[in-house]
């Protein structure tokens, strides 16, 4: 085991703090790390990361703030931001787009963003940050918010404008490794890099391939790369179905395609929304919180992805995903038989409901 900073010298050989490796195959697995947007000012003021470090200190954040801005309204700014609301912290979150999660569905973004201020949160889209600066204790954005410039004051700012790539000072020019425009590394679907004898895999490949940046998918794509670099198996990654989940409470699980991403890759589409009042385990806990979508093709009937935000969503959606594998239709999913009362019956519901009102039903009715 070596530890220490890595770069390739030549083609076949890396450089470990001055102690020289040589092998047949390399395989680049070097992560990704918070995105820093070039906002004016932000060099200068002491800001959070996603990983709760100071841009200065080097330090973990010790002591909660009395009060938070967060850049970002991606997965990373609502976990975290629900996270400090809920031990105290007043949290201000500024999206820059129209909506939070802006790349799921639209449903889940808005019912979510209203549960998030019932919490307290103050949720600010259309916000656009120009500039920061260090006010006495305090640190305050300026942001284009609604064609007019906003001030937002708060003791600390914390960062979660998405991640990029660690390539930098590798040397994958040495070996011929190619970068797309974003920097991540370019690979096929063998995982294979531009050199053929280098492979990739995890966050530093971005999203090709269909690739869903997460902790199992690296680990999942690392076991492919290191067998077709070792063993020349040639194994095929295959990223149709990756479920996701994001731990805000209630959770937001998704797997497949959403409706527009449906409609892009040319599906005929039919969808359908049912709120979580309709299940009945969420009203016997008293968590009638969120909705569940659902979108299928409408030639075939097959589902192409479900959306849910809701209890225990992210438990609920490995159903759905082992569905989506085997190209499940939207009867499949009512024929199954469900335990009653579960959270999973949500999706016999939401599939339920392409065909009759499930606010009529009697429990375990079909």
């Amino acid at each position: 085991m070596f530890y220490g900073r890595a770069a390739f010298t030549d083609s076949h050989a890396v450089a470990v703090d001055g102690e020289v490796l040589e092998g047949d195959a390399f395989l680049v697995a070097t992560g990704s790390r918070p995105a820093i947007p070039p906002i004016e000012g932000l060099s200068d003021v002491p800001y959070l990361t996603s990983d709760l470090l100071t841009s200065d200190e080097g330090l973990e954040l010790t002591e909660l703030p009395a009060s938070l801005v967060i850049l970002g309204g991606g997965y990373i700014a609502l976990e975290l931001g629900q996270m400090f609301q809920r031990f105290g912290t007043r949290v201000t979150i500024l999206e820059r787009s129209g909506r939070i999660l802006p790349g799921y569905e639209p449903e889940i973004g808005t019912t979510l963003a209203a549960i998030l201020r019932d919490e307290g949160l103050t949720l600010v889209t259309d916000a656009a940050a120009q500039r920061v600066r260090q006010d006495g204790p305090d640190v305050v954005v300026v942001a284009a918010v609604g064609g007019r410039l906003r001030e937002f004051r708060a003791a600390r700012l914390l960062v979660a404008a998405g991640r990029v790539p660690n390539t930098e000072g590798l040397g994958l020019e040495r070996p011929g490794v190619h970068l797309d425009a974003h920097g991540f590394v370019a690979v096929d679907d063998t995982l294979r890099t531009t050199a053929p004898h280098v492979w990739a895999a995890g966050d530093v490949i971005g999203r090709q391939i269909a690739n869903q940046p997460a902790t199992p998918v690296g680990a999942h794509d690392g076991v492919i790369a290191a067998s077709n670099a070792l063993r020349g198996d040639g194994r095929r990654v295959d990223h149709r179905v990756i479920p996701r989940t994001i731990f805000t409470d209630p959770q937001v699980a998704v797997v497949g395609l959403t409706e527009a991403q449906a409609h892009a890759a040319g599906h005929r589409c039919r969808c359908t929304v049912v709120p979580m009042s309709a299940v009945p385990r969420a009203g016997a806990v008293r968590d009638p919180r969120g909705v569940i979508k659902m979108v299928l093709d409408a030639d075939s009937e097959e589902v192409l992805g479900v959306s849910m935000l809701g209890l225990n969503a992210g438990e609920v959606v490995h159903e759905a995903a082992m569905a989506l594998r085997f190209r499940a239709t939207v009867h499949d999913f009512i024929d199954l038989v469900h335990v009653y009362p579960t959270m999973a019956e949500a999706l016999k519901i939401v599939a339920l409901s392409f065909f009759k009102d499930v606010t009529k039903l009697s429990c375990c009715a079909e």
